[in-house]
């Protein structure tokens, strides 16, 4: 099988050392279908089905863990933070 898990910005030490990472997570908060942070427990919640039997007919899809943004669309303009 194979798969790929698209995640959102996360509280991360690697964001930490991204200029303006703080208004990426922010941002990406606001933007979102579900007002929230992606979250480490949902990146790996969707590993653990994908690997596990229950993701067994999957294949070949990339799945979105970031609470929503991709659905949202960007507005025309965004606030620089």
């Amino acid at each position: 099988r194979a798969n790929a898990i698209s995640a959102g910005a996360m509280r991360t030490l690697s964001l930490a050392g991204i200029s303006g990472g703080r208004s990426m997570l922010a941002q990406g908060r606001a933007l979102s279908a579900l007002k929230e942070d992606t979250s480490m427990e949902g990146v790996a919640g969707a590993a653990l089905w994908l690997l596990s039997d229950l993701g067994r007919s999957t294949t070949g899809e990339v799945v979105h863990v970031d609470a929503g943004f991709h659905m949202m669309g960007l507005p025309d303009e965004i606030e620089e933070g």
